[in-house]
């Protein structure tokens, strides 16, 4: 039978001797079919660490800081002020707020991405990056 796998015996099943079909996917489709790689596979292969997950997260915030109403939406968004903005380069938990805001907003993403010549994917594994960190750091 096509697309019914090899089969087999199980002799623990409660009803005696089973024939399971082995090969077929669980959904029911056939073996063949195969639904592409996952969206992490098609990330490049580029690496890169915290450090360069921040130098992207500056750039958002030189971004935002290169148009008034778009700093002044963040700042109203996030209740920081300026302050907060000058400790900006110590802080990832600010550096994160940054990239969630721009990779909240798409168009502000692409504007970003086409601006800085940076792939909207390391916008969004930067932004990862910096939230894994203030992670790490809250449960110390």
């Amino acid at each position: 039978m096509a697309g019914t796998g090899t089969g087999c015996f199980e002799t623990n099943c409660k009803s005696g001797p089973v024939r399971h079909n082995v090969g077929v996917p669980p959904s029911g489709l056939h073996p063949q079919y195969n639904p592409g790689p996952t969206r992490h596979m098609n990330r490049r292969r580029t690496r890169f660490g915290h450090d360069r997950a921040e130098e992207i997260a500056i750039d958002g915030l030189s971004f935002l800081a290169g148009d008034g109403d778009r700093l002044g939406r963040f700042l109203a968004l996030t209740g920081f002020g300026p302050p907060d903005l000058a400790n900006a380069l110590a802080d990832p938990a600010i550096l994160a707020a940054v990239l969630e805001h721009i990779v909240g907003d798409e168009a502000m993403l692409l504007e970003l991405s086409a601006n800085r010549n940076l792939p909207p994917d390391d916008i969004v594994l930067a932004w990862d990056l910096l939230v894994l960190e203030v992670a790490r750091r809250t449960r110390q």
